[in-house]
């Protein structure tokens, strides 16, 4: 997984948030069954603020990359039909995402959809080529008309009003593109997969309408030929991808058993379709399977969603392990048997995996970012121009030691020469997330404006098993403190962080942290709060999870008001002095505006310099992949604020 660059000079500039308009990043990949033939999904933005998606052919070999089907205005999510004859793909038609056939041997591509509310997900092909499945949502609301809230969630981050986006499973025959319906249950019904007669799609339902959910999808089979449909091993727990087993009488899905999932760790298990048993196939890994690492590329959620694929008696996904991602291979039966793949020290996204075992995968390190691999076979170089025009980071590893004692895994990045050097404290979301070995813009713009980053994965991240998860869970903020705290002391230590300059900033829960620590110390002279919770009691009456903060802090706000005050960055907001900038999407139903304006006005009305950036037509990571122009103001904001206030 090697796909290291000479480095650059030393005379070389920084990335800047311009550079960064140039990265080119691959979002979806896979490999024709038969051919020696893959294909990827590019995604560029102009320095006229547009995203453009193209999508490509490749060899085997690396060579003969050529693009295809240029005519597709921003195609996503291609998917190769078993007979190697055609891709399946979205792409835009009038603002909405239809479903359209791209012959391999040439000719331009066929329409197969013209639904007025479009196609949503990824596409997937019957065993005999002859169909393909897909989700859709409803039909488009009139106007903006009163309505009736009876779901709990009733709208979600990124998505809005449920009613209006929850998705049902359709098939289009390829031949003569009639569309039929299956499913009609007000679900988000997705990610179907055929079983191999033909028969049967197995699917993921979420955000059911009559009962709370709580962040867990079911899995379900529909018949295709009737459309009737059941649920397997209801209330179990959570399924998060799922695939078929050659025999057909099995399922392997990536879950956990019913719980908190946030804290659980994720194992691969199988499911005996006709009695319902169910056999976990990673009880020997220490952290399971699944990752959570986070990255600010707007390709992140693509590259990371959970994939499972199955070749003979294996499946192939990818797992965490620490700050690392690698690919794994799990035996479906016999004795536990998991083997990596690729290697740690970077990170490798699975993507697809080819009739003899050959891995196609994303591979990127924290100074690398993404390019497509088959095997040891570099696939894509689209941006070494960029990586070696710039100055790259150097990456070293720290272990800190909280108050404690609890230990955790410390990474710094710093610009060229000698420190120590003003430091920025750059906390991941979650908490349950985590950082690692996979490239994050924010790093290296801080990086090359000669700031240090220094990224830690506190008790609460993902990686490293559910007991550590649940170190911090109800207490983000004194409990995560201490790993703060020890992170930045063990900078200092090792000579990277100058103890005068020191900044931190952080995203959702990263921000929450953030306001945490500008409230309760003053060593912190700047700080950048992104998206965060700064009040608990607000936060669980205006977000889109609240069972998320009942869970969290043990019951309802009318049933704790003292543990929801201490447990609120907004109690202390009256003791910081932190100049402070809030990064906030106006479209945030996760950790909406009134989260950050809350704090805003308190430091506005004590004379702290505080400001908010408003990033419209953004969601909760509007800053990673919403519009361009957000992305770039977010960019320039950030470096600008540490400039002013530490440099």
């Amino acid at each position: 997984m090697d796909i290291t660059l000479g480095r650059p000079a030393a005379d070389l500039a920084g990335m800047t948030p311009v550079d960064a308009l140039d990265l080119a990043l691959v979002n979806d990949a896979g490999l024709v069954p038969g051919q020696d033939l893959g294909f990827y999904c590019l995604v560029r933005t102009t320095r006229d603020l547009e995203e453009v998606r193209s999508l490509w052919l490749f060899g085997r070999d690396g060579s003969d990359r050529r693009q295809v089907a240029p005519e597709l205005v921003d195609p996503r999510y291609a998917a190769a039909s078993p007979d190697g004859r055609f891709l399946a793909v979205l792409a835009a038609v009038d603002g909405r995402d239809q479903l359209y056939l791209v012959p391999l041997d040439g000719g331009p591509a066929r329409p197969l959809t013209a639904l007025p509310q479009g196609v949503s997900g990824r596409p997937a092909w019957s065993p005999d080529a002859r169909s393909i499945a897909f989700a859709a949502g409803p039909a488009e609301r009139p106007g903006r008309l009163p309505y009736r809230v009876e779901r709990s969630p009733y709208r979600f981050d990124g998505l809005g009003h449920l009613d209006d986006v929850v998705t049902d499973l359709y098939v289009v025959d390829v031949a003569d593109a009639a569309v039929r319906r299956l499913t009609h249950e007000r679900c988000m019904d997705g990610d179907p997969r055929w079983s191999p007669d033909g028969r049967w799609l197995c699917y993921l339902a979420s955000f059911p309408p009559d009962r709370v959910w709580t962040g867990l999808p079911e899995l379900r089979v529909v018949s295709v030929d009737d459309g009737v449909a059941r649920t397997l091993a209801g209330g179990w727990g959570g399924v998060f991808a799922a695939e078929w087993c050659p025999d057909g009488r099995r399922i392997a899905f990536v879950g956990c058993p019913e719980g908190y999932f946030l804290t659980q760790r994720l194992d691969l298990w199988t499911l005996d379709v006709a009695t319902g048993a169910i056999e976990c196939r990673t009880a020997g890994v220490a952290a399971g399977i699944g990752v959570r690492v986070q990255a600010d590329l707007p390709v992140w959620a693509d590259l990371s969603a959970p994939r499972i694929r199955i070749r003979g008696d294996d499946a192939y996904l990818s797992g965490q392990a620490g700050g690392d991602v690698l690919v794994v291979r799990v035996a479906l039966g016999g004795p536990e048997s998991v083997v990596p793949l690729t290697s740690p020290g970077g990170s490798g996204y699975l993507l697809d995996v080819s009739g003899d075992g050959a891995v196609l995968y994303a591979a990127t390190s924290f100074v690398r970012p993404p390019e497509l691999m088959l095997g040891a076979t570099r696939i894509t170089s689209d941006n070494d121009d960029l990586v070696t025009r710039l100055v790259t980071p150097d990456v070293r590893h720290l272990t800190a030691t909280a108050a404690d004692g609890v230990q955790t895994d410390v990474w710094a990045l710093t610009p060229p020469g000698d420190g120590p050097w003003p430091t920025v404290l750059y906390i991941h979301g979650g908490p349950y997330g985590a950082f690692g070995s996979t490239y994050m813009i924010d790093f290296q713009l801080l990086a090359g404006a000669g700031f240090a980053v220094v990224a830690h994965n506190f008790r609460g991240s993902h990686g490293y098993g559910a007991e550590f998860s649940e170190l911090i869970r109800g207490e983000w903020g004194p409990a995560g403190a201490l790993d703060h705290h020890a992170a930045v002391d063990e900078a200092i230590r090792a000579g990277i962080a100058d103890p005068d300059r020191l900044g931190v900033c952080g995203y959702s829960h990263g921000g929450f942290a953030t306001c945490w620590l500008a409230g309760t110390s003053g060593r912190f002279k700047a700080a950048v709060a992104e998206n965060p919770v700064t009040s608990w009691t607000t936060s669980y009456g205006t977000n889109d999870w609240n069972w998320f903060v009942a869970e969290e802090m043990g019951g309802a706000p009318s049933e704790l008001p003292q543990r929801y005050a201490e447990q609120s960055p907004l109690t202390y907001a009256a003791a910081c002095t932190t100049p402070l900038l809030f990064v906030v999407g106006e479209n945030d139903l996760r950790c909406p505006p009134s989260e950050s304006e809350q704090y805003y006005h308190e430091l506005r009305r004590r004379g702290v310099p505080t400001a908010m950036l408003r990033l419209p037509h953004c969601s909760h990571l509007g800053a990673w992949d919403g519009p361009v122009a957000a992305r770039v103001a977010q960019n320039e904001a950030l470096v600008d604020w540490f400039t002013r206030y530490l440099a």
